[in-house]
């Protein structure tokens, strides 16, 4: 079973270095306190830099959604990423 990582977002401008990840890191901890093995999430496929975190975070690229409609703007590309926590 996995727990899903939704909405985490740092403000670069206004947070120390490190806190996005720290904030994943507590997410993941929770995921494995409620009796998950993995974590998921997903983010725009066009942010390499953010990709690229996640991949260094230790998550694996597992898929990719393509043109997910999104209200009121143009259809966006995620990348569906995992790691296995527990």
């Amino acid at each position: 079973m996995a727990g899903y990582v939704r909405r985490l977002m740092v403000d670069r401008a206004a947070a120390a270095p490190g806190t996005g990840r720290a904030l994943l890191t507590a997410a993941e901890r929770r995921v494995t306190e409620a009796g998950r093995t993995w974590t998921r999430l997903d983010c725009l496929a066009g942010n390499g830099q953010l990709n690229a975190s996640y991949v260094d975070a230790g998550y694996r690229v597992v898929g990719r959604k393509e043109g997910k409609p999104q209200p009121g703007g143009p259809p966006k590309s995620f990348t569906l990423l995992e790691k296995r926590v527990g």
